[in-house]
């Protein structure tokens, strides 16, 4: 009875205390008026300092009663009221694997925890992840995917159990945005500093900059360790070297699939289209050959199936016998007919034995078809060729 009388007693003082010096609002946590840093004084008996610290809150409210000396008769304040913490700004306890990221890994009443992730960023800067030694500005040690689809709300992050080891207070500091790595340990305390890998407010992470312009923006080489890169399609490429190019499409300009066993090439002939007019694909080829027989022919051209050929002009340069003159001639199809064209005969070779020739021409060629040029001569030379015109599509 005695101890319910002075309980009565310390809670009439308190509340006329609070009524006259300050005002304290339950429902907004850490609102006082009138007091210093939050503090009330009340008389010094002993008695009054032991029963007040028993009148502690059990539960988090507004304000404390907690006892500020158990000394009697002093002229300190026999109990204060402190301002509880406001909000779920807790103690951070943690510890983890030197230099790796960490993450949130759960919660209690008083404490948050922290614990490591599988990212790792070296002394260099480098980041790796799912692997503590990374030899690019980021190594993943697995498939590197892309997909659009995934819903960004999401929750940010996942509880898993904590890494082993001792709860410890973390102490450090660092710079907005960066996320933090354990940058070392003691006995009683883990400590968090600065990591390379910056996220912005509107979720957009860079590694080596504090700029990113897309969802992942990294200054340096991307090296995947095994699995390769995953695009949003679904399909995974895992190299970049030939096997990786199966084949490259296209027209009759160009030779070849575009892969290390048979590159691209140019067409020869080059068939290229007149610009002023489209129906006018301009040709130019060249050949020779050589004999030391009196006649040395071959084919120069392959007309194309659907198109016709109109030569425009023909030229001969060879090497002969002094003196002797050499014959130059066209062969073609045309109306489903051999015709042999007679272009010019060459004036007598110089002491060199050069001979040149070159004529314009209109000669025709039906689709399909070859064309063969020809020179005659006494004992036989070497012969240089050249034709040029257009071909035309058949409709």
């Amino acid at each position: 009875m005695k101890a319910n009388g002075l309980f009565s007693i310390v809670a009439m003082l308190a509340l006329c205390v609070a009524l006259t010096s300050f005002q304290a609002q339950a429902q907004q946590p850490g609102t006082l008026s009138n007091t210093a840093k939050g503090s009330v004084q009340l008389g010094d008996e002993t008695w009054l300092s032991n029963l007040m610290a028993q009148a502690q809150p059990r539960s988090r409210a507004s304000f404390s009663l907690m006892a500020a000396s158990s000394d009697a008769r002093v002229s300190m304040p026999v109990f204060k009221i402190n301002l509880a913490a406001a909000g779920p700004s807790l103690t951070v306890m943690g510890s983890g694997t030197l230099g790796r990221l960490t993450k949130w890994t759960g919660f209690t009443s008083s404490n948050s925890f922290i614990g490591d992730t599988t990212i790792f960023e070296d002394k260099l800067g480098k980041v790796g992840i799912g692997t503590d030694s990374p030899t690019s500005s980021l190594t993943v040690a697995g498939v590197i995917e892309s997909n659009p689809a995934v819903n960004a709300s999401s929750p940010s992050f996942s509880i898993k159990p904590m890494a082993a080891g001792p709860n410890l207070t973390v102490l450090g500091g660092g710079t907005l945005g960066r996320l933090t790595k354990w940058t070392g340990f003691t006995s009683s305390n883990s400590f968090i500093g600065d990591s390379t890998i910056f996220e912005d407010k509107f979720g957009m992470v860079g590694i080596g900059t504090d700029t990113p312009t897309s969802k992942l923006t990294v200054a340096g080489m991307i090296q995947s360790m095994g699995g390769g890169l995953k695009f949003p399609d679904g399909t995974v490429q895992t190299t970049s070297a030939s096997g990786a190019l199966l084949t490259v499409q296209h027209d009759s300009t160009l030779t070849g699939g575009g892969t290390q066993a048979s590159p691209l090439g140019v067409a020869s002939p080059l068939e290229v289209r007149d610009l002023d007019n489209p129906a006018r694909q301009p040709v130019q080829v060249h050949t020779g050959c050589s004999t030391q027989a009196a006649l040395c022919e071959i084919v120069i051209y392959n007309v194309p199936a659907n198109k016709r050929l109109v030569i425009e002009y023909a030229s001969m340069a060879g090497a002969i016998g002094t003196g002797q003159v050499a014959l130059f001639d066209l062969e073609t199809t045309l109306s489903g007919n051999d015709v042999v064209h007679a272009v010019q005969m060459s004036q007598p070779a110089t002491a060199f034995g050069k001979v040149r020739v070159g004529q314009q021409v209109r000669i025709y060629a039906d689709p399909g078809t070859n064309v063969i040029v020809s020179s005659r001569c006494q004992t036989g030379g070497a012969f240089e060729y050249s034709i040029s015109g257009h071909l035309v599509d058949i409709p």
